[in-house]
């Protein structure tokens, strides 16, 4: 080159700027190579991909390698907007995770160390056999897990599809799992992000075993998930205690509720594959966890709040309590207990009922914005990945075919081969692979499981390469989108699914449509998951209550399986059955209280624990407030700025006030005139989610409201900075005590946030709870 300069920054350099000069008509080639574990690795690899300096070479081997990884579908019919949304999709599917090793093997792992990956079996015929056999080969490592994403499609998809690359995956996570002590969320380049919920790697894992593409250790894989499950963050010790995730505990409770019932169940049926049919008992209650936050009442599941249900529940206010979602995106996620949740609901009709007032429901949203909730159909959310399985869930009662017309409504009218045209993000290929079993026509609706739910296929012919040579042909016959009638090799079937055994032997699969409904197909009871709860207690329910209160209030508390007893403390000690107090009927109390509750069968079964704390307010002051508080951040309004309850940095729970844009300015009346001697509140900062320290706290006093002296200016020190949530107290004593009936407290707002932050230029939040004065 002419010139060359290297940039280099704290952590060394960073990129390099060549500059060289051409004539007409020269071009520069350039060729880049990488490596995790170093520069002569990067080298090798280049010398074996890619040796030459034939660009027009080098892009034919790359349309062939192509054009052989997504022409393992080959497809005939359609129109070409449907061809090109299917080769898209399949491209876009197979473009993570992504390789991570060397040519000789090695890379980087979750440890900082170098590995070379292991030999393993090859899966070709085996993958029919339900088992991982044969020659052995190093297997290829991965990176670029988006678990909470791809478990539900993708990883299925690959097990059909590309069943070495599932076996290597799935071999990956448990590579990760033997050098960071944890099966990974959401690993990217060897690093755990902890992005999004759940411990899906568990069900990738199951799913594997399940389709015959497993080349692991089943042993190793239990020992993982039994660690994953066990996990002590994100609430997981709490969630395994009482059976369910309230908002006091955690962030997107109910969410959490859900997916850790959903992997549990995971955990629990690879126990049983092993034949350790006691510890899968175990996993089967925690999978049932979800029924702790099923409100029968509403047919939603519905936030946990301090023992009860959250107090004013609206389905479309897209809140913190669901993981991107409000809850009629997340309150179908039940894909493990399918049968025992329809019976809650009151059986099929009732599920297709539900289903129904989903996909009619208004499209519009309330509470935060949330630019992930997309591609709407009523109040399912395509868009996004928690409602990916709802159209398949008419399957399970008595109108399959809406599960075929919605599902072609989707692939028609939802996807589009241009550049802004998928419904939400791609999400490292789950959305995509919505898109390819769906227009294929057979669809994983319980990953975990080997079953696929039947739709009609987009195509009239699709000639699929299922691995070890054989080939599955899936052709229609007719026109429309409603299915009449299924066969597989000339057997006729009457079942809406199929196992995965029945596919990856290849053979022809053939779709008799219809222009017009049918009433054709069931699921049998069998080909349905439901999970065991004859030892199943849910958690009891407070009733009644005020979580803060002046005088006094009355605790009631209700057993929510049919035939348990109730056993309480109210001291915060733990309740014994048999010789604690049995909760028949309410309780007055007048002091701040901590209930603790469990409910029993006579047969000695026990759900988890509920608790909730009551508390006496320390005052009767009244809060006016200047300016009303950011809609998703009022819980209370502004008397609970003095309640008595004082928000945690997990502010996520609702109990700090949030101002956005105006500043905090509340006046407190103290009823009548009395010494001030302090004044003080406590505010938070969680400088990601915007939250920022007011840049100062003034307080003023007055006897008739009207006339006003300041009393006080509090400023701090703390920068604003992305770190760890942090909660300050401003203000403290006055000088001296001054007599007063009104006190005013303002919190300046920080003002727009800097131009470092991703959301420079937008105005900052202000945080406030709880206000103290004396």
């Amino acid at each position: 080159p002419d010139a060359a300069e290297i940039r280099t920054g704290p952590a060394g350099p960073t990129h390099a700027i060549l500059r060289y000069r051409v004539r007409a008509g020269e071009r520069i080639l350039v060729k880049t190579a990488l490596s995790s574990v170093s520069e002569e690795g990067a080298a090798a690899n280049l010398a074996a991909e890619l040796s030459g300096w034939a660009f027009e070479a080098t892009r034919r081997a790359a349309d062939a390698l192509w054009n052989a990884e997504i022409g393992r579908v080959a497809v005939t019919g359609g129109t070409e907007w449907q061809r090109q949304n299917l080769y898209t999709a399949l491209y876009h599917a197979f473009l993570a995770p992504n390789l991570w090793n060397d040519v000789d093997g090695r890379y980087r792992g979750r440890d900082g160390a170098i590995h070379t990956a292991p030999m393993r079996p090859r899966v070709g015929a085996a993958a029919a056999s339900g088992r991982a056999s044969g020659p052995l080969r190093r297997h290829d490592v991965y990176t670029v897990f988006s678990l909470w994403d791809t478990f539900r499609t993708a990883h299925p998809m690959f097990a059909l599809l590309a069943p070495q690359r599932a076996a290597d995956m799935a071999e990956t996570l448990l590579r990760q799992y033997e050098q960071a002590g944890r099966l990974p969320v959401w690993e990217l380049a060897a690093n755990e992000t902890n992005t999004m919920i759940g411990f899906h790697a568990a069900p990738v894992l199951l799913d594997a075993a399940a389709r015959g593409v497993a080349t692991f250790d089943p042993d190793l894989a239990l020992r993982a998930m039994i660690d994953a499950a066990n996990h002590d963050g994100f609430g997981q010790p709490t969630f395994n205690r009482q059976g369910y995730l309230s908002a006091d505990d955690e962030p997107e409770s109910t969410s959490k509720t859900l997916e850790y019932a959903y992997d549990n169940w995971t955990v629990a049926e690879m126990a049983r594959r092993l034949g350790r049919d006691s510890l899968a008992r175990v996993f089967d209650r925690r999978a049932l966890g979800y029924r702790n936050v099923f409100d029968a009442s509403t047919g939603f599941m519905r936030p946990r709040r301090n023992g009860g249900w959250l107090a004013d529940f609206d389905p479309f206010d897209i809140s913190n309590h669901y993981t991107e979602a409000n809850a009629w995106q997340y309150s179908f996620f039940v894909p493990h207990d399918v049968l025992g949740w329809r019976a809650a609901l009151g059986g099929p009709d009732a599920l297709e009922a539900r289903l129904d007032s989903l996909f009619d429901a208004p499209t519009e949203t309330r509470g935060r914005a949330q630019p992930d909730v997309t591609g709407l159909i009523g109040q399912y959310a395509h868009g996004n990945e928690p409602s990916h399985t709802f159209a398949y869930l008419y399957a399970a009662t008595n109108a399959p075919h809406k599960t075929q017309r919605l599902v072609r409504t989707v692939l028609d009218s939802l996807y589009a081969p241009t550049p802004g045209g998928l419904p939400g993000n791609e999400d490292c290929g789950q959305m995509s692979a919505w898109f390819v079993m769906s227009a294929l026509g057979v669809y994983p609706a319980t990953p975990g499981t080997d079953r696929y739910v039947l739709t009609a296929p987009l195509f009239p012919s699709a000639r699929v390469d299922v691995g070890g040579g054989r080939v599955l042909r899936i052709e229609t016959r007719g026109s429309g989108r409603y299915v009449r009638s299924v066969s597989i090799d000339g057997r006729t079937l009457d079942a809406l699914t199929l196992v995965h055994a029945d596919l990856v032997r290849g053979g022809r699969l053939v779709f008799d449509l219809s222009e017009t409904p049918v009433r054709w197909g069931r699921i049998p009871d069998a080909l349905t998951t439901r999970v065991d709860d004859a030892d199943f207690v849910a958690a009891p329910l407070v009733t009644e209550g005020a979580r803060s209160f002046e005088a006094g209030t009355r605790i009631a508390v209700e057993a929510r399986t049919p035939g348990s007893v109730v056993w309480a403390t109210l001291d915060g000690t733990a309740p014994v059955p048999g010789r604690s107090m049995r909760m028949t009927a309410p309780v007055e109390i007048d002091a701040t209280t901590t209930l603790r509750a469990v409910a029993v069968l006579p047969g000695g079964a026990t759900s988890g624990e509920t608790r909730a704390t009551f508390v006496r307010r320390p005052n009767a002051f009244a809060v006016t407030l200047a300016d009303a508080p950011a809609a998703a951040y009022a819980t209370g309004g502004g008397r609970a700025l003095t309640d008595g309850i004082t928000g945690t940095a997990n502010w996520r729970a609702g109990d700090w006030l949030g101002f956005w844009g105006p500043d905090l300015d509340a006046t407190i009346d103290l009823g009548a005139a009395r010494p001030v001697r302090s004044v003080s509140a406590r505010v938070l900062q969680d400088v990601r989610p915007w939250i920022v320290f007011p840049r100062a706290m003034t307080v003023e006093i007055s006897l008739d409201g009207a006339v006003w002296t300041s009393a006080m200016r509090a400023t701090h020190d703390r920068p604003v900075a992305m770190t760890a949530p942090e909660v300050l107290t401003l203000g403290g004593p006055l000088a001296a005590p001054v007599e007063a009936r009104f006190v005013r407290v303002r919190g300046l707002n920080y003002g727009t946030l800097p131009a470092w932050h991703p959301g420079a230029g937008y105005e900052a939040y202000v945080f406030v709870d709880e206000i103290t004065v004396e």
